[in-house]
Order: C-alpha cells, then structure tokens, then sequence
C-alpha cells in the first residue's frame, strides 16, 4: 500500500492551480502546480510525482494531448483529469488515452481526496510483498513484481490494467458487474461515467491480452451482467 506524503503535480492554469494546491496541501498533500503543459510533462519525466492532475485551460496543449504525452514517456503515474463539467465524450476519449479517472471541478473536496488516495492506494499496492504467481489462458501474472507475461513476453500495462486483469484472474468463471469491478478498481461505487470507465479499460485491456479483441475469447461480456474472464479461453496472444 502506498504510504508517506504524496507529491502531486497539478497542471492547470493560475488560479484554479493556486485554490486545488491550497485545499490539497491543507489535507496532506505536497503539490507542485505547474501552468503549462511543457513545463508538466518535463516535471514529470525528471521528478517523477506519484499522481497527477491535469485541468483545462492549458495555453499549450489539451487535456487529451497533455494524458497522451505523459502515457508516451512511459512513465505510468496515476492521472486525474479535472475538468469544469462533465462531459460524456471527452470522458471516453481520455480514459481511451490512459485517464485513470476524471472528476468535475465541483465535485467536493473531500471526494476529490478520497479519488486520490483510492489511486494511490491502487496504484502502489502491488508493491507490497506477495508472492502470488496467477496462471491463466497462456498469461502468466507476477503480483509480486506487477507483470504480466505471455510467452515469456513481458505486456506493457498500465497499472490500471494490471490491478483490473489480475481482479479478473483472481475471479475466474465468475460474472462481475460493473459495480463490482469499479468499487474494487478505483475505489468508489457507480457515479456518472462510471460504468463507461470500466468498459473502456476493459477495451483497452483485451487490446493487449486477446488475440481478436473485437472477438473476445478471455474476458467475455456478459450482457446485463458484467464480465467473465473464463479458466480456458479458445485463443489469447
């Protein structure tokens, strides 16, 4: 479990950075804001802070453009977007992006903390020592050093994805609901988006473990249910 004083990094412009670093610090937090989209994504890389917030009103760059650069140094840290209002399509396209969550700016503070800490928690916890070796469908999970391999391969997930497809193997030829999943996953019961956060991780995850992800033959849908990832597959990478 991640434990210590959190370094957050917030991207945002003047104003809105300066009140979210204030309420932030007040609860724990230490925060480092920063007001362009080049001066983050260079934080990041050199600092490496343990989750980041990204906002609207960037001068140089948008919030999908700023979640794409960060995911394309690697460097897998836990994003929050935080937007003014809630927004169905850029929700998807974020999280399509690699957004672990998205919240409004009206959303309350102490939710906003608590989002925060169920991605810190979810985020480092696999550090903790476990000696679990998962086998599944040709995959092999090592949740002792948050991996994944097929064939000896080694699957770049995020650790979203990692914590979401070990959830699965652990409940193999059982159905999970949506509910179930993001309770577990991010921390939280259904809320707006909520159950088109877990579907679109869940694209995202058969991307990476199916042979034919538009033809699923690990984690099926269970219609009306949720989800089912089977003992014995037909095909997976």
């Amino acid at each position: 479990m991640f434990s210590g004083k959190a370094q957050l990094l917030v991207l945002s412009e003047e104003t809105r950075g300066g009140k979210l670093q204030n309420s932030l610090e007040i609860v724990g937090f230490h925060v480092v804001v920063k007001h362009t989209a080049f001066a983050g994504i260079s934080f990041a890389e050199n600092a490496y802070p343990d989750l980041v917030i990204v906002g609207s009103h960037l001068p140089d760059g948008t919030i999908v453009e700023v979640c794409r650069q960060l995911r394309e140094t690697r460097y897998y840290v836990p994003i929050i977007v935080y937007v003014e209002q809630a927004d169905e399509y850029d929700h998807v396209l974020t999280l399509e992006i690699g957004a672990d969550d998205y919240v409004a700016e009206t959303i309350k503070t102490r939710e906003l903390v608590a989002r925060i800490r169920a991605q810190l928690r979810r985020a480092y916890e696999y550090s903790k020592p476990d000696t679990d070796v998962l086998n599944v469908g040709g995959l092999v999970i090592d949740c002792t050093r948050g991996q994944v391999f097929c064939d000896r391969r080694s699957l770049d997930l995020t650790p979203i994805e990692f914590r979401l497809l070990r959830f699965l193997v652990q409940h193999r030829d059982h159905v999970l609901s949506r509910a179930q999943i993001l309770n577990q996953i991010w921390g939280y019961g259904l809320q707006p988006y909520g159950e088109q956060m877990v579907n679109v991780h869940i694209c995202r995850l058969r991307r990476k473990v199916e042979a034919d992800p538009l033809n699923p033959a690990l984690i099926l849908t269970v219609r009306g249910l949720g989800y089912r990832l089977v003992s014995n597959p037909g095909h997976v990478i």
